[in-house]
């Protein structure tokens, strides 16, 4: 299921289903792939207290596939990028496409952008940032 940034926020804000509002973001996270053999990334989401929000982002068109631990709770994915990305395995979790943003390091210009349109969708900054120049693998975990 895809979301377009304010409907995205939308759904934060009212809940999936809308009959609660969803819990806030504690943790957004930027995962950031350059180049990769296969065009493959995997991301596995380890199980922690706090809903995430991914914001995965690359220069190159990736397939990400969102592996999730169990009792990893996956709020959202926000993809971002040059290139025609695509997430698999999120379950339920909205997929929000948020344009071409991407970053290489934390601090940069480019991240400054990503992270503003990030909080316009979320209302939250980035929490952590991995960035890599080529990657087949990320691990995370909420807090």
């Amino acid at each position: 299921m895809n979301y377009g940034p304010l409907e995205f926020a939308a759904y934060l804000q009212q809940g999936a289903r809308g009959v609660r509002p969803a819990p806030e973001p504690a943790c957004v996270r930027e995962l950031v792939s350059t180049r990769t053999s296969a065009g493959e990334v995997r991301v596995r989401v380890r199980r922690g207290g706090q809903p995430l929000v991914l914001v995965l982002s690359s220069h190159q068109d990736v397939l990400w596939r969102i592996e999730l631990q169990r009792g990893a709770r996956l709020e959202a994915v926000l993809l971002a990028g040059a290139g025609k990305s695509m997430v698999r395995g999120t379950r339920v979790a909205p997929v929000a496409s948020i344009g071409g943003f991407y970053a290489f390091r934390r601090g940069s210009i480019e991240f400054r952008h990503l992270e503003d349109e990030v909080m316009r969708c979320t209302r939250r900054g980035i929490r952590d940032f991995q960035g890599m120049s080529a990657a087949d693998l990320f691990e995370v975990a909420a807090p």
